[in-house]
C-alpha cells in the first residue's frame, strides 16, 4: 500500500505540476493540450455512457428487492430517499 506522501504527490502534485509546465511552455505545448482536450471528450462521453446504464441497476436492484422481499420493503426505501432529499 502506498505512503500518503506517495498518494499526494500522484493525485495533487503531479498534474498541477504537469499543468504549470504546459502553461510555461505556451505555443510549443499547443499539440499536447489540444490532445488533452480531445481526450477529455473522449472520458466524459465515456462517464456519459455509464450514468446511462446506472440507471438499468437501479431499477434492476429495485426489481430484485421488490421480488425477494415485497412491495412493503419499497416504502422503506422511500423513505430513505425521502430523509435524503429532506437534509440536502
Amino acid at each position: 500500500m502506498p505512503s500518503r506522501r506517495a498518494t499526494f504527490f500522484r493525485c495533487w502534485c503531479s498534474p498541477v505540476l504537469f499543468g504549470s509546465a504546459l502553461s510555461m511552455l505556451g505555443n510549443k505545448a499547443q499539440r499536447v493540450t489540444d490532445f488533452i482536450d480531445e481526450l477529455s471528450g473522449v472520458f466524459f462521453r465515456i462517464m456519459a455512457f455509464i450514468i446511462k446504464l446506472a440507471l438499468l441497476g437501479v431499477l434492476g436492484a429495485i426489481a430484485f428487492t421488490t421480488g425477494q422481499y415485497g412491495v412493503a420493503s419499497l416504502k422503506q426505501l422511500g423513505l430513505l430517499v425521502g430523509v435524503f432529499y429532506l437534509s440536502c
